[in-house]
């Protein structure tokens, strides 16, 4: 018997969430200063410099909008796009949610239009800050073009990890309404929920679903499936997971993969497992 069933992995993580908004290939667009056209690429100095500057502020007033503002227009120092998503991702990445979304906010104050991935971002950082009523309404207000796979798939794992069954399947049918490719993250999001709810069985059916679709699965989609097996008490249903990905898959485990199994048969009470 596990000993904590309920301990399993899930796909709210930050760095699950990183992947499930990987932004679209955009150009290297620099930021003029003022209204000269001066192209320059800003030296990797210079830029750890604004992004160590930009860490230290108290992100709840606004101070990172007005910092890059000073940066920008008083100082007269350049700053290119691939900078300013770079630390969107970094401050991500060490949940620094409310700097990053000022860091969006400040990109369509200075008339840069955001990708898909970016509106993507921009809806899950606002629930994260605000809650997911902000999240919905960015999203309904969004332009019909940027309501694609990428906006539809973040606000779908919004409602998921909310556990807004209701609101998560009407989005769910109205993507297929509008013929969207389902794919590995938007199947990863629904197994969240079922995990959520309690659910367990229903994230093997939806790994089943995928086969019969021949959608290719994500390392996350192979943890929640793992996951929920042991949910379930059922270590051999792990392994047959684990041998999957070890065997035929076509995906590269992580850390964070084997960490999960090692955490399972250690719930387990298989320490010898583990420690393998």
């Amino acid at each position: 018997m596990l000993r904590n069933p309920s301990q399993v992995w899930l796909f709210g993580t930050n760095k699950a969430r990183r992947w499930l908004c990987t932004v679209m290939a955009t150009e290297s667009t620099p930021i003029m200063s003022g209204s000269r056209s001066r192209i320059r690429v800003t030296g990797s100095k210079e830029s750890s410099t604004l992004y160590h500057k930009l860490t230290a502020l108290d992100s709840s007033n606004g101070s990172v909008v007005q910092f890059l503002d000073d940066w920008v227009l008083k100082q007269r120092k350049f700053l290119h796009r691939y900078d300013i998503l770079g630390f969107i991702d970094e401050f991500r990445k060490y949940k620094q949610f409310n700097h990053a979304l000022q860091l969006l906010d400040w990109m369509e104050m200075r008339g840069m239009r955001l990708s898909f991935g970016e509106h993507a971002k921009r809806i899950d950082l606002l629930w994260r800050t605000g809650g997911i009523v902000a999240a919905e309404k960015y999203f309904t207000d969004l332009p019909i073009p940027a309501k694609n796979v990428f906006t539809y798939g973040t606000l779908l794992n919004c409602f998921c990890n909310e556990k807004m069954t209701e609101k998560a399947m009407a989005l769910l049918e109205e993507m297929k309404k509008l013929k969207m490719e389902l794919n590995s993250f938007l199947y990863s999001s629904l197994m969240v929920l079922h995990m959520k709810l309690g659910e367990p069985e229903k994230v093997q059916a939806l790994a089943e679903d995928m086969k019969e679709k021949n959608i290719a699965p994500h390392i996350f989609t192979y943890n929640l499936l793992m996951s929920s097996y042991a949910s379930l008490n059922d270590i051999e249903g792990v392994e047959r997971v684990f041998k999957e990905v070890e065997g035929g898959s076509k995906v590269m485990p992580e850390w964070d993969f084997y960490c999960n199994l090692a955490g399972i048969y250690v719930g387990a009470g298989l320490f010898e497992k583990a420690d393998s």
